[in-house]
Parts: C-alpha cells; sequence; structure tokens
C-alpha cells in the first residue's frame, strides 16, 4: 500500500467546522486559543490523518475560562484523570506521570454523533501557552483557514515553524522538568508527518549527494529558530548524534553562545535513563533516543 500525498486538507469544510465547535465557543467567549495536534496537522498542513484529542492551547491564564467556555456551549466536563495518553510509560515511572500537568481534560458526556464519526477520540486536552512555549496571541506565527465565512478567522492554528520550535522546545526542555519518553515518542511522530505529507517536504532526496540538505528541506529549516535547528536537521538526515541529554546540552550551549543566559543556566532537566535502568525488567536497559 503507497503512501497518498495530498495539497489541501482531506476534511470537508463541514467536517472541520464540527471538529472545530470547541475552539468557537473560546473564541465567543473572547479568549484567543490555537488548534494544535493532529487537527492542525491534517486541516493545514495536509496530514491525511485520522483526528484524535482534540488539542486547544490558550493563555495561562485562560485556562479556567477556556474550560467553561466549552462546557457552557457543548456536552463536555472536566476529567480529574489525566487522559490515558498523557501518561509515561511504566517501564519508565510506575507512577505513570503526566506529560501535561497543568492542561485539562474535558470528556464528552452528550450525544455528539457527527463528531464521534469524525474521530477516534471525542476528549479535549486545552492546556497553558506556556506549556508549548507559544504566544497565541502571536498571529505572525499562526494562521486561520479558507474559506471565512464559514470558517471564523479567530480561530488560529500554528504554521511549520511555529509547530516545530514549539516541539522541539518542549521535547528539549521539558516544563514540568524532566523527559516524558511517551510524549517525545508522540512529537516525534508529529514530525515525521510533516516530513512524509507536507508539501514543503516532499522533494527526494532529503540530503542531496553534496551532503547539503534538498532546498525546501533547507529553507524551513532556516525558519526556526537557532538553537532548534541542529534536532529538526538531524532528524531530517535520520541521525543521531547523541542521546537526549546530548542534544539537551548542546541547545542549551546554543543559548549561551547567543547570550540568553536565563534559559541557557536553568536547572538542566531530568532524563529517563536513570529511571529506566532502576525499573529495567530482565536485566535491559531500552536505547533512549528521544
Amino acid at each position: 500500500m503507497g503512501v497518498h500525498l495530498y495539497d489541501s486538507s482531506t476534511y470537508s469544510t463541514e467536517d472541520e467546522l464540527t471538529r472545530l465547535r470547541p475552539a468557537l465557543a473560546v473564541a465567543n467567549a473572547n479568549i484567543p486559543c490555537l488548534v494544535w495536534g493532529e487537527d492542525a496537522l491534517a486541516f493545514v498542513h495536509c496530514v491525511p490523518t485520522v483526528l484524535f484529542q482534540f488539542h486547544l492551547i490558550v493563555p495561562d491564564d485562560a485556562l479556567e475560562a477556556a474550560c467553561r467556555a466549552i462546557m457552557e456551549s457543548l456536552p463536555y466536563k472536566k476529567l480529574d484523570a489525566p487522559h490515558p495518553t498523557w501518561q509515561e510509560y511504566g517501564m519508565v515511572d510506575p507512577s505513570r506521570p503526566s506529560c501535561y500537568p497543568s492542561s485539562i481534560t474535558l470528556e464528552c458526556t452528550g450525544d455528539m454523533e457527527e463528531l464521534a464519526s469524525l474521530s477516534a477520540d471525542t476528549s479535549i486536552a486545552v492546556h497553558p501557552q506556556s506549556f508549548w512555549s507559544v504566544d497565541v496571541r502571536d498571529t505572525s506565527r499562526s494562521v486561520s483557514l479558507e474559506p471565512a465565512p464559514p470558517h471564523d478567522e479567530r480561530i488560529r492554528l500554528p504554521t511549520i515553524t511555529a509547530f516545530l520550535d514549539s516541539i522541539i522546545t518542549t521535547i528539549l526542555e521539558p516544563p514540568n522538568g524532566s523527559q516524558h519518553l511517551q510524549f517525545g515518542i508522540k512529537m516525534r511522530s508529529w514530525m515525521g508527518y510533516f516530513l512524509t505529507y507536507t508539501p514543503q517536504f516532499r522533494a527526494y532526496p532529503r540530503v542531496l549527494p553534496d551532503g547539503s540538505l534538498e532546498p525546501g528541506h533547507a529553507s524551513i529549516l532556516d525558519t526556526l529558530s537557532e538553537e532548534n535547528k541542529p534536532f529538526f536537521e538531524n532528524f531530517i538526515r535520520g541521525k543521531h548524534d547523541g542521546d537526549w541529554m546530548f542534544q539537551v546540552r548542546r541547545r542549551r550551549d546554543i543559548l549561551e553562545r547567543m547570550g540568553r543566559f536565563a534559559e541557557a543556566r536553568r536547572p538542566m532537566p531530568e532524563s529517563v535513563l536513570p529511571r529506566l535502568r532502576k525499573n529495567k525488567p530482565c536485566g535491559t536497559t531500552p536505547a533512549t533516543r528521544t
């Protein structure tokens, strides 16, 4: 079975509007927001993915208000426990901490037949923007869907650059201070979707005979923050030049050279490797590059 490539969303405008109802509820409450995850990949970046949990990013101080806006407009309630897909692998940490410690899960409580037919998961994840190192009010790093109307221009989705910068920053600077293996694997899958499906990355070979990157790949790489470029270039090249902590330190070194001392000299995050060694089954320790 081959890979099918598309130049636009594989979802109809009607389907997109159905899926974006939670974002519209938040926008109608005058709260800026950014649609994230598979929905952004599918609707903006031409990834023909199944839609899972709906991810929405809002300002930190509007997290509770955004949840209320959704629950007042749609049949949703808060979940007290983290969503199962947020939890760490038991082999890493038997307590299975959440990768989103400050986010809120909303669970569908009513009849959402239209939504259920579109997605494998009808729950909603509402995230504070600080977790993803984004500013939802910065419209230079987001786009709205067309045509508008019926799409609402207040509902924003990330550009390629914003999405990749955020993913890489969050992998290498985990806000909770500790590497989260399940989160890292999920983020790498999203990055892989970009390389496989998004039109700007389709040219092959990705690496030319002289060792340089194909121009389309190189042009996107050039738009990333300087400290995130080595990670993504290695991802494009399929190259591993060190484990996760090496990549963290390399990023910190770049920040130091740029004079961004507050970021460069923060306490180092914890690697999962010591926990894997402690909890290893059958005397083996899996490699961790994520």
